[in-house]
Order: C-alpha cells, then structure tokens, then sequence
C-alpha cells in the first residue's frame, strides 16, 4: 500500500469516526392537535420501553435512558405525575441497534515506477501508468436507534414523534453511554413541542 492511499484512507475513516458522533434526527405530528395546554405528562404504562432490532440495552442503560427522557421534558417546563390518567399527555419510546454492513468501492490506478528510462534527460525517472483498478471494502457496524413517541392522554391518540439514530463506538456498544443517551434525547426532544422556539 503506498502512503498517499494510507492517508486517503485514514482520512476517510476519521470522517466515519466523526459522523458516527453525530445522531440523524427525525420528527413527525398531527397537525390538528394543539400543544399549547399541556402541562403534565407521564408514561404510558408500567412498561414504557419497546425493544426492536437485533439486541437491546442492558437494564442499567434502560434505566438512564427513561431518566434522560423524564428529565428532558422536565426542562422543557413540563410536570411529571406518576398516574397516566392524571397527565395530559403520555410518553413511550422504542429502542434497539441492528447490526450492518457498508460497502464501498473505489478505483485506484497503479503506477508501476519509478523506472529508469533511455531518453528522459540523463537516466530520468518517470512514473508508468498501470491498469485501473477497483477495490471493495466491506465495514461492519452497529447502528443504534431511540425513537420517543407522545400520545394525547384524554384522546388516547398519537400526537408526536421523534427519532434519532446512528453507529454505535465502541464505547457505546459497551454501556458507556450516558452522554450518548442525553444527547440523544435532547436532539429528539428538541422538535417538541412543535413550533416551540430553539433553547
């Protein structure tokens, strides 16, 4: 491997790192529901939390991830009540990672030289161009998603919802997360209430 191929490639996994770091964000709401009176809010059951893709979070990450969300709409100037009936709204949110892979292919070209060669000035060097060629490179990763969904507690109706997902470090996928997770939260939760002005 030449070292301008080891430094293209080590540019491009370094933007990889940095993207990773960066959750892609997504909100959807009914447009005929009006957020103005909501004050209180709690979770839609015992159980909050659905698991989708190909694992879940341990109970400890489970456990930062429900505070992360309660505190969230805490800042936000909402109450929580502990009753589902007593709120005017109530929350639930799925969770989960599936494990990918991205390929990528490049076309790199060879040059065979430097080489010797009569006639370019006195014994000069020159590069050869060679055969292009194209190369595949497989990555393996784990993406990991958290999607919060809000629900209308006196129409029982779904009136929000956001999500955010992204590849999972190292760190991460081990259960050091807890700036993930609130990260994760505040960029979710910052779409709600819709038309709310940016904090």
């Amino acid at each position: 491997m030449t070292m301008w191929r080891r430094i293209m490639l080590g540019v491009t996994a370094l933007a990889l790192a940095g993207c990773s770091t960066t959750p892609k964000v997504f909100s959807d709401f009914d447009p005929e529901q009006s957020f103005d009176s909501y004050q209180t809010f709690s979770w839609i059951s015992d159980n909050p939390m659905t698991v989708a893709g190909d694992r879940g979070p341990n109970p400890i990450v489970a456990a930062r991830l429900k505070a992360a969300i309660q505190e969230e709409f805490e800042r936000k100037g909402f109450e929580f009540v502990a009753k589902p009936a007593d709120a005017d709204f109530v929350v639930a949110w799925t969770v989960g990672a599936r494990d990918r892979v991205d390929v990528r292919s490049r076309e790199y070209v060879d040059y065979y030289g430097p080489h010797w060669r009569w006639g370019y000035g006195y014994y000069g060097v020159r590069p050869i161009a060679g055969a292009t060629r194209t190369e595949v490179e497989t990555r393996e990763y784990t993406e990991g998603s958290l999607a919060i969904d809000v629900f209308d507690a006196a129409r029982k109706a779904p009136v929000w919802h956001g999500s955010a997902s992204k590849r999972l470090s190292e760190t991460e996928l081990k259960g050091d997360n807890g700036e993930s997770i609130r990260n994760a939260v505040t960029r979710i939760l910052e779409g709600f209430p819709p038309g709310a002005a940016a904090e």
